[in-house]
């Protein structure tokens, strides 16, 4: 078996992390509503549209 070389051993541990934190990060519940409704958004191009959201 061939000795393995720094850079790989680099390459293969970042791309370790960087798997390991997207399977973390998609293993959180995704924000809804304060009120734990859906998020209602206004048709696009549709003026003067009250989602009852407070205004910022």
């Amino acid at each position: 078996m061939k000795k393995m070389n720094a850079k790989l051993a680099i390459r293969i541990a970042i791309l370790t992390v960087g798997m390991v934190g997207a399977f973390f990060a998609a293993s959180f519940q995704p924000i809804s509503a304060a009120d734990g409704g859906p998020i209602i958004l206004c048709p696009p191009g549709q003026k003067n549209c009250d989602n009852g959201l407070p205004k910022a």
